[in-house]
């Protein structure tokens, strides 16, 4: 017994009716139109309560053509397959080129947000400012100090003493510290030759002293020439080999200045010594204690 197929419920079940051979033919008998009928068969609508068909005045039953679904496995094409790239969209996974690009508008404000969110260790400490100074600072400070000093003709600190011997000399009334100033070797700024001069006619009284102090500033001899009674200090420190003071050039405003400076922490009480450095034989043999 042939089966026929319920569309409705999916079941199969046997057809009550039996149907000949013949009437799967279309009325035309001919071989060739039965087998072109049979081969492209017209397609009906099945009403199950009716099993003819009139359609065109034909009244037959219909070839009833089903398709079931394939259980066919799928075939694999032949040749090398190409993998397929597989391209995360996660933004931190993209490539600079690829990442799109955030105006500088957008940008600000996304900093902003995160910044407004976040808290920082200052919000609960105080921030802690140190008070060092650096290298250079404090060297421009120590010559503004240096320079209000000798425009001001500072000499603090200083007394003028007698010695048994060597004569007047100058102490300490209060301690230095190493580098620091101490007072300006003062008298007049001349050149080389006009200090020559000047030399020549101190060495025809033998009641002058020797206060003349010889140097070179911006590749030009000069000679602070110190032996007028000018009441100023610098020009009676005495000197010695192992002094604790020495002397050094600064420029203000152009001009060179002759300043003296501790070589070493001084007490209170100390007399200020410097080295004269006058090796010459003549300055030796008028002046003896050029020696120690």
């Amino acid at each position: 017994m042939p089966i026929r197929r319920n569309i409705e419920n999916g079941e199969c079940q046997p057809n009550q009716e039996h149907t000949p051979p013949s009437a799967l033919l279309t009325p035309d008998s001919s071989p060739s139109s039965s087998i072109a009928s049979y081969e492209k068969p017209d397609l009906y609508t099945i009403d199950p309560g009716n099993p003819t068909n009139t359609e065109n005045g034909n009244t037959h039953n219909p070839l009833l053509l089903l398709k079931s679904p394939s259980n066919k496995p799928s075939r694999k094409k032949k040749g090398r397959t190409k993998k397929r790239r597989v391209v995360s969209t996660h933004r931190n996974s993209l490539s600079p080129k690829q990442k799109p690009k955030t105006s500088t508008r957008q940008k600000k404000n996304n900093n902003n947000n995160n910044v407004q969110g976040q808290t920082s260790v200052t919000d609960y400490f105080p921030v802690r400012r140190s008070n060092r100074q650096t290298k250079k600072f404090l060297e421009w400070k120590r010559y503004q100090d240096i320079e209000s000093a000798v425009l001001n003709r500072t000499e603090d600190g200083l007394k003028v003493v007698d010695f048994n011997g060597k004569g007047r000399g100058v102490i300490a009334t209060r301690s230095f510290k190493k580098g620091e100033f101490v007072v300006e070797y003062a008298g007049d700024l001349i050149s080389y030759p006009a200090a020559k001069d000047r030399e020549r006619i101190y060495a025809l009284d033998p009641g002058f002293g020797c206060y003349m102090y010889y140097f070179v500033y911006n590749s030009k001899n000069y000679c602070v020439d110190a032996t007028d009674e000018s009441g100023r200090l610098g020009r009676l420190i005495n000197h010695s080999r192992s002094g604790n003071c020495r002397t050094k050039l600064i420029g203000i405003k152009g001009r060179p200045y002759l300043i003296l400076v501790a070589s070493r922490n001084i007490n209170n009480g100390e007399e200020l010594l410097y080295d004269y450095g006058d090796r010459s034989k003549a300055s030796i043999a008028a002046h003896p204690w050029l020696r120690d």
